[in-house]
């Protein structure tokens, strides 16, 4: 690669960036000077990495249920978007579209709970940008409550409610109207149970439940109703 030898020092002058004769495709370009023995002044073009790509979405601080979620941002036109977990690529040479934004979705579940991604962006020449990163949390999904079934007639006042879909490890609680009734600590199985810390006035009850893993809570169960009849 070679830039036109500019005139003595003290002199104005420009030049065209060429690489054995043709012209310079689009890319991020450093300037060095560099004075040689005879007084002239030669301008040394080279090569420096891409600006760190941008990731806006998800957005910092966030909380989503999606395990895999669309990962959108922008970047510099053609070049190849990697996005990292851990240091394991989620999202491998995703283009960035020539409005210069990108978008992947990552080949394996996001754990649940905080997650930090990082992007890098690589270009034609495969020089790496700088990294950009952002951290949200992955909530649970909402546990499944199956015991009692809706529109049962229980004859307990403490009756077992179970259910499944629960992270193994993760706090179950089961509210009735709004209220904890129970709660429980999820095996890895994910089925869950737990029972009313005091009896059940007869009636009509509503229940759902939620989990909590890693400081991310679930959205709320569907209505369960059932009604206790015992005397």
């Amino acid at each position: 690669m070679v830039w036109s030898r500019l005139r003595r020092a003290g002199g104005g002058g420009s030049g065209t960036p060429s690489h054995h004769g043709h012209a310079l495709a689009l890319a991020t370009i450093a300037i060095v000077l560099v004075a040689t023995s005879g007084g002239a002044i030669e301008r040394a073009a080279a090569a420096a990495p891409p600006p760190a790509p941008t990731i806006d979405a998800p957005a910092s601080g966030e909380v989503i249920t999606e395990r895999r979620p669309a990962i959108r941002g922008t970047g510099v036109p053609a070049n190849k978007v990697a996005v990292r977990l851990a240091g394991a690529e989620v999202c491998h040479n995703t283009p960035v579209k020539p409005d210069g934004t990108w978008e992947c979705q990552p080949s394996t579940d996001l754990p649940v709970g905080r997650v930090r991604l990082v992007a890098v962006q690589v270009d034609n020449g495969q020089l790496e940008s700088p990294a950009a990163s952002v951290t949200f949390l992955v909530a649970p999904p909402a546990p499944v409550i199956s015991t009692p079934s809706p529109g049962a007639r229980v004859r307990d006042r403490t009756p077992r409610i179970k259910g499944s879909r629960a992270v193994a490890g993760a706090r179950v609680r089961v509210f009735d109207r709004g209220r904890q009734i129970c709660a429980a600590v999820a095996p890895r199985s994910g089925r869950w149970s737990c029972t009313p810390r005091s009896a059940l006035r007869r009636g009509t009850h509503v229940l759902r439940a939620s989990q909590r893993y890693r400081s991310a809570d679930s959205p709320l169960s569907p209505k369960v109703a059932f009604r206790i009849v015992v005397p």
